[in-house]
């Protein structure tokens, strides 16, 4: 896996061409946050206030991975996730959890760790890339 570090000389803007990376926020400022970390990395990306909207979109157009808060008002990130599971298309697709309330050992999404990670609120760019290269790694 290319490492998203100053040393390795991985430059973040050429380890996701055209993937589709579908953001899930339903504050539109964190949006524009991931949006811009995103910027360069030459991946289609796709975002949503709505967790129910962007279910029924993505069923019909699965992106390669979805980024995804916890926190929302019309349905949350854990039944947002346990739907996504139930859905055919859309079982196996991997899934970041961007959340300030996020606590890794103790998230309910830990038996699936090679489709989910985490990272916590504010995030930073390095980490964002290198988890988003893993999981779509796997």
């Amino acid at each position: 896996m290319p490492s998203i570090t100053k040393k390795s000389g991985v430059r973040p803007e050429i380890v996701l061409p055209g993937k589709r990376i579908c953001l899930i926020d339903d504050d539109e400022d964190q949006l524009v946050i991931l949006r811009r970390l995103l910027m360069k990395s030459r991946a289609k990306i796709e975002s949503f206030r709505s967790p129910l909207v962007a279910l029924e979109k993505i069923k019909q157009n699965p992106p390669d991975i979805i980024v995804l808060d916890i926190m929302m008002p019309d349905c949350d990130g854990w039944a947002f996730y346990e739907e996504l599971r139930q859905q055919e298309s859309l079982a196996e697709v991997p899934v970041l959890f961007v959340s300030c309330l996020l606590n890794a050992r103790n998230a309910p999404f830990m038996r699936d760790e090679h489709l989910c990670d985490s990272l916590p609120k504010p995030v930073r760019k390095d980490e964002l890339f290198a988890k988003l290269v893993e999981l779509l790694e796997h």
